[in-house]
C-alpha cells in the first residue's frame, strides 16, 4: 500500500517537474504556477523526511524491545538448564533411594530367615515338658538360662524385622516425595518451555517488524532526497525567471521620473527621483497573466519613503526578509487609512527601517521607511498600492 502510493506520488512529482520545465520554455508559466510546485515539493520533502524519521524511530524502538526480548530469553533458558539438573538429581535421588528399599526388602528377608530357622529348630525338637527339659538339662538353672537365650533370639530378631519395615516404610515415602517433586520439576520445565517458545516468537516478529520499519524509513528518505533535488530544480528555474523579471525591471535605460505636488485627490508621490517600473495591472514584467495590484517605484535603494497623503497606520508588518514567499509578496509593509474608504500601502519596506506604528496619525510627506528588497521582490523597488474599499485601484489615478 505504502509503495503504491510513493510510486504515484513520485510520478506525479516527475510530471509536475516536466510541466513546469515546459511552461517555462514557452513563456506560459506563472508565478502562482512555480510557487504552487514549490510549495507541494516542499510539502512532501517535509513530510517524507518526517515519516522517514517516524520510521526509523519506529525501528529502533522495536529493535530495542526485540533485544530485551533476547535477554528475557537468555535468562529463561538459564532457569530451563538449572531446571533439568534439578530434574536429573530428582531422578537420581529416586534410583537411589529405590535401591535403599531393594537392599531393605532384602535385609528383611534375611532377618525373617533368621528367625524362621529358630523357630523351626524349636518345632522340630518338639517342646518337651517342664520334667523332661530339668532332666535334659540336669538343673534349674540351665533350664532358665536355656529358655532366657532362646527369647533373647526370637525377641531380637522381631525387632530387626520391626525395624527393616520401619526403614523400608520410610524411604517409600521418600521416594513418593521425590516423584512429586519430579512431577512438579516436570511441569516447571514445559511451563518454561513454552514461554521460551513465546517470547522467541514475540521476538522473532518484532525484529521483523523492525526491520520493515526500516526498510519504509529508507523508502522515504529516498523520497524525500527525489523530492529534494526536483526542488532544487524548480527553485533554480525560479531564481532564473526573477533573474529575468528583475533585468526588465531595472533596465537601465528608464527615464528617471520627478514629479513633485498635490494631485486634487490630496495625494502626493512617496519617491523622489525614481523610475518607473511594473505597472498597475495584468503585464509580463514578472510573469505572464500576473495581476500586479500597484505600481512599483525604483529608486536608489534605502530611499526614504514618505506617506502619500495624510491619515492613521492601520496595519504595520515587520520581520519578512528577502525570501520571495509568493504567499507573502508584500514583505515588509505599512497600510494607511485616508478618508473615503482609500488605503494606501508601501510594500518592501527595508527591514528595520519603518518608523511608525499601528494607531498613529501620519502627515503627508513623512517619512515611514526606507525603499527595500522583503518579501516577493526582484530588486530595491517600492510597491505603492491603492485600494478603494478593499479593492485595489490604479495608483496613478491619485496621483498628481
Amino acid at each position: 500500500m505504502f509503495v503504491g502510493k510513493s510510486k504515484f506520488k513520485s510520478r506525479f512529482l516527475a510530471l509536475t517537474l516536466v510541466l513546469a520545465l515546459f511552461l517555462l520554455a514557452t513563456g506560459n508559466v506563472t508565478a502562482a504556477t512555480l510557487y504552487q510546485q514549490r510549495d507541494t515539493l516542499q510539502k512532501t520533502v517535509t513530510n517524507t523526511t518526517a515519516q522517514s524519521q517516524a520510521q526509523k524511530t519506529q525501528a529502533a524502538q522495536l529493535q530495542k524491545e526485540a533485544t530485551a526480548l533476547d535477554s528475557q530469553i537468555g535468562v529463561l533458558s538459564g532457569k530451563i538448564a538449572q531446571t533439568n539438573q534439578q530434574i536429573a538429581q530428582s531422578n537420581a535421588d529416586i534410583a537411589s533411594t529405590a535401591t535403599k528399599i531393594t537392599t531393605e526388602e532384602q535385609n528383611l528377608a534375611t532377618v525373617k530367615k533368621k528367625l524362621g530357622d529358630v523357630l523351626s529348630d524349636w518345632y522340630m525338637k518338639g517342646s518337651p515338658s517342664f520334667s523332661e527339659q530339668m532332666v535334659a538339662t540336669g538343673s534349674l538353672s540351665q533350664f532358665i538360662d536355656q529358655a532366657q537365650y532362646f527369647e533373647a533370639i526370637r525377641s531380637q530378631i522381631s525387632e530387626q524385622i520391626a525395624k527393616v519395615k520401619d526403614l523400608k516404610l520410610a524411604l517409600e515415602n521418600t521416594k513418593k516425595e521425590q516423584e512429586k517433586q519430579l512431577a512438579d520439576l516436570k511441569t516447571l520445565q514445559n511451563t518454561q518451555s513454552s514461554q521460551k517458545k513465546s517470547l522467541a516468537s514475540s521476538q522473532a516478529n518484532k525484529t521483523s517488524m523492525a526491520q520493515i520499519a526500516a526498510n519504509l524509513s529508507s523508502k522515504y528518505a529516498a523520497d524525500a532526497q527525489a523530492a529534494s533535488n526536483q526542488l532544487a530544480q524548480v527553485n533554480g528555474d525560479i531564481r532564473q525567471a526573477e533573474l529575468a523579471a528583475a533585468a526588465r525591471y531595472n533596465d537601465a535605460n528608464r527615464n528617471t521620473v520627478t514629479r513633485d505636488g498635490t494631485s486634487t485627490r490630496g495625494f502626493s508621490w512617496p519617491l523622489s527621483n525614481f523610475r518607473y517600473g511594473c505597472p498597475f495591472g495584468y503585464s509580463s514584467c514578472y510573469f505572464t497573466g500576473v495581476f500586479h495590484s500597484g505600481i512599483d517605484l525604483n529608486a536608489d535603494p534605502l530611499a526614504p519613503v514618505k506617506a502619500a497623503k495624510g491619515g492613521t497606520v492601520v496595519n504595520v508588518t515587520e520581520g519578512m526578509g528577502n525570501t520571495f514567499p509568493y504567499n507573502k509578496s508584500y514583505g515588509n509593509n505599512v497600510q494607511i487609512q485616508h478618508e473615503g474608504g482609500v488605503v494606501s500601502l508601501y510594500g518592501h519596506l527595508a527591514s528595520g527601517t519603518i518608523t511608525v506604528s499601528e494607531g498613529d496619525t501620519v502627515q503627508a510627506g513623512q517619512v515611514i521607511g526606507q525603499e527595500g528588497n522583503t518579501g516577493y521582490s526582484t530588486g530595491y523597488h517600492l510597491h505603492f498600492e491603492v485600494r478603494f474599499n478593499g479593492v485595489a485601484d490604479n495608483p496613478e489615478y491619485y496621483l498628481p
